[in-house]
């Protein structure tokens, strides 16, 4: 099957860079010249949002046409960048994995601010309270090259972004989009701003829902989903250098999961932030930025509403109601104490407190005579009849400072380095255990911008982690695993290095790394549950190429590939995606923009059965797949863009190898207890956006 989608796709692929270089000539040449006025328009269609500034950060346009299906899911947008996977555990909500590491690893940022999640099960991650279209930008720094994020973010940070909005003179923006594809696929997107030189107002909602889908066997998978965001702010710019916002917002959907016997009937979050961003304050006072922020979530699980209860249950009915607040402050100043020299000091501070409650139905005890008051009043689906227990209570108190010293006079060589120091404060009320820990990290990085070609740097970085809410719930010392007073944070040395070249038509990025982790926190899932410390060791490398053939004709490419070894077992590092490539060939000429990519991950046999992280564990060696997929749009006129595409062109079956298991019962592709869901099969789709 893998020899037919080559054999589909190279001829197209070869027949396009045929025709890119047939083209060379006089003849292109002029037309490049008649069509340079277009070419902006087309830009977010052709490179599709990507770019590399400088060669340790990675920036992505969120609403730019691109390929596959426009995601609701967060986690899976983030799998267009190299080095990225996601874990399915339904049709959303899945779990973002960097270079094998995922969880509180891996800091999720909106807007300055860090999510968390509430469920002890990880039903709502904290992607699961973003929606991409609701943004502008991500950006991701890979390894701990950063300490001005947080603390214990050893796999990287990625940030969802909106920018500052500027008017020069009053006026009115709008930005807007619907979808709608296979498996009852329908989303809506819609943004106004509102604003003159001293203020703007912004209002912006989102909408998306799923059925079913269906794999490439035609059997139907668990994974319906339904959720809105909505959210306003009201900024304050007195000059071009303040900026005074007050934002607020709210969240909710439903969402089906094939690999439990329970599913989200709630996902609620509110916010507010009050943010304050000054510029130029002084010759040597070039930034200064705070904000103040609460947000709680509210979450809601159970076994029968959206399912029909599975047998083992014997008819009791389970709600769970797990909440989270979380109340968090940053201030941060950026000095320039001499000609391009950046020295950055800042302060943050964050509580986040976990509640939960479950309510439980036995109608074996209806009717049963002399039963104590409280078991017939606890017998029941009414969740908030039950009183919420704190489960988990931790404050984090930080400072940081990061330099940027060049080494020379044109500023094209530098040295980077930053160090941070975090007391973290964590109570278990439920359990009676307490933590108090200092945690120390920092960073060394040279960078060097060589001229007409690119970008080079190469940092050595350290991390420590503190064990996380999902960590402590599976404490398990009975059965071999650490307890509450062992468990010790995890301790990671990582050195990062990679480029990123520009050379004429010609584009290319390329980064790797190598880190040791000590007490690395390993979950055992099976045969017993329980947490430990460990040694381990990983590696691995992401790459990515594109070429502007001509002005109508570009290809891009892509890689990525990651290695872990247990240390202290002798065994592999579990939940490490496969090696997985990406091939792709576009056309773009004048309004019209048409496209092919191709997907692999090859065979993954390095495994260490039944253990893994909070998010899953390695299930058994899985073998290699690819799909193709087709896109194409049409700017009928500026600001107005048709697009359409077909994912998964040939309906595959296959499941990826991070991939939750299947709950016994629950409607998925395959039958086997704890087997990997199926991907989506054929999917067609058809967007409209519009912007003015």
């Amino acid at each position: 099957m893998k020899k037919a989608i080559f054999c589909a796709l190279l001829p197209l692929l070869v027949q396009g860079f045929q025709a890119a270089w047939a083209e060379e000539g006089s003849a292109v040449r002029k037309r490049a010249a008649d069509e340079e006025e277009a070419a902006p328009q087309l830009a977010t269609v052709v490179v599709q949002g990507r770019r590399e500034t400088p060669a340790l950060q990675t920036q992505v346009e969120t609403r730019s046409a691109r390929q596959p299906l426009q995601s609701a899911d967060a986690a899976r947008f983030l799998t267009r960048m190299p080095g990225f996977a996601a874990l399915r555990k339904g049709g959303g909500n899945s779990e973002a994995v960097l270079r094998g590491m995922s969880g509180s690893r891996l800091g999720i940022l909106a807007d300055g601010v860090e999510l968390y999640g509430s469920c002890w099960q990880r039903m709502d991650s904290p992607l699961s309270y973003i929606y991409p279209d609701a943004y502008e930008q991500v950006t991701l720094i890979k390894g701990p090259q950063s300490v001005s994020h947080g603390a214990g973010m050893s796999a990287g940070v990625v940030e969802f972004k909106r920018r500052r909005p500027v008017f020069e003179q009053p006026g009115i923006r709008f930005d807007g989009a619907a979808l709608a594809g296979s498996f009852g696929r329908n989303d809506q997107m819609a943004e106004v701003l509102a604003g003159h030189a001293q203020w703007y107002g912004r209002v912006g909602a989102t909408r998306s829902e799923s059925q079913s889908y269906k794999d490439g066997a035609g059997l139907r998978v668990h994974s319906a989903w339904r959720r809105w965001s909505g959210d306003a702010a009201l900024g304050w710019t007195p000059d071009a250098r303040t900026l005074l916002e007050l934002a607020g917002g709210a969240s909710d959907g439903q969402a089906d999961y094939a690999d439990r016997h329970s599913d989200a009937t709630r996902l609620h979050r509110a916010w507010w932030k009050l943010k304050l961003e000054k510029q130029a304050v002084s010759p040597w006072v070039k930034r200064i930025d705070a904000f103040i922020h609460h947000s709680h979530a509210d979450h809601v699980m159970d076994n029968y509403s959206m399912r029909t209860i599975h047998p083992s249950w014997e008819g009791i009915l389970m709600v769970m109601n797990p909440q989270n607040k979380l109340d968090q402050g940053r201030l941060s100043v950026d000095l320039e104490p001499a000609k391009n020299v950046i020295w950055t000091l800042g302060l943050d501070r964050q509580r986040v407190r976990t509640f939960n409650r479950m309510a439980m139905f036995y109608p074996s005890l209806m009717g049963v005579p002399g039963l104590p008051p409280d078991v017939v009043e606890r017998n029941t689906t009414d969740y908030r009849r039950i009183e919420l227990q704190k489960y988990h209570d931790v404050t984090k108190t930080g400072a940081f400072t990061e330099l940027l010293w060049p080494l020379n006079a044109a500023n094209t060589q530098r040295l980077a380095g930053g160090a941070r120091l975090d007391r973290v404060e964590m109570e278990m009320p439920s359990v009676k255990a307490a933590s108090r820990r200092t945690l120390r990290s920092g960073f060394v990085r040279y960078e060097r911008d060589v001229p007409q070609w690119g970008s080079f740097y190469a940092g050595l970085g350290h991390s420590q982690r503190f064990p996380d809410y999902w960590e402590y719930m599976w404490i398990n010392e009975r059965v071999g695993g650490a307890s509450y007073a062992s468990l010790r944070p995890e301790r990671l040395t990582q050195l990062d290095a990679g480029f990123a070249m520009q050379r004429g038509r010609w584009s290319a990025q390329v980064s790797g790394f190598y880190g040791r982790s000590r007490d690395y926190l390993l979950f055992h899932w099976r045969p017993a549950i329980f947490v430990e410390n460990i040694d381990a060791r990983q590696f691995g490398l992401e790459a990515q190429a594109h070429a502007q053939i001509t002005p109508a004709w570009s290809a891009g490419a892509s890689l990525a590939w990651v290695r872990g070894f247990n240390l202290t077992r002798h065994t592999s590092l579990p939940q490490r995606p496969p090696l997985t490539a990406t091939l792709e060939a576009r056309y773009a000429q004048g309004g019209l923009s048409a496209g092919v990519k191709l997907l692999a991950a090859m065979r993954q046999k390095h495994i260490d059965y039944g253990t893994g992280g909070v998010d899953g564990f390695d299930q058994g060696p899985t073998p290699g797949h690819a799909t193709v997929s087709l896109d194409a749009s049409w700017q009928i006129r500026r600001g107005l863009t048709f697009s359409a595409g077909i994912d998964n062109l040939f309906n595959r079956q296959y499941s990826e190898h991070l991939s939750a298991g299947a709950a016994p019962g629950t409607p998925r592709s395959l039958v086997e207890p704890l087997s990997r869901l199926n991907e989506p099969g054929r999917a067609f789709w058809l967007r409209v956006s519009y912007r003015y």
